[in-house]
């Protein structure tokens, strides 16, 4: 079996913000879900619970609003060349 050369942080830097927004919210979702089989001692906990979860959501939407607007963005940018470029061409003179 071939060794991968590619480090851990190599592998999630291929990851896009898309994947990380997509995989808060379902953290904090599934993390909800699980807390209320929990009941809470007061509600102050609760509370706290609540604020982690919405916090969760808060950061995979804000990640996910980010990869489509830094990929529009970058759209915006390039510009489509006009008129006649600019530099040697190797072509021959009939």
């Amino acid at each position: 079996m071939p060794k991968n050369e590619e480090s851990f942080r190599d592998r999630m830097r291929q990851f896009t913000l898309l994947h990380w927004g997509g995989l808060c919210m379902f953290a904090s979702g599934f993390t909800g879900l699980i807390m209320t089989m929990q009941p809470a001692k007061n509600r102050a906990e609760l509370l706290g619970r609540g604020i982690g979860v919405a916090l969760g959501w808060v950061v995979g939407i804000v990640l996910v609003i980010l990869h489509f607007v830094r990929r529009s963005r970058g759209k915006k940018t390039e510009k489509p060349r006009k008129g006649k470029v600019t530099g040697s061409t190797k072509r021959k003179q009939h």
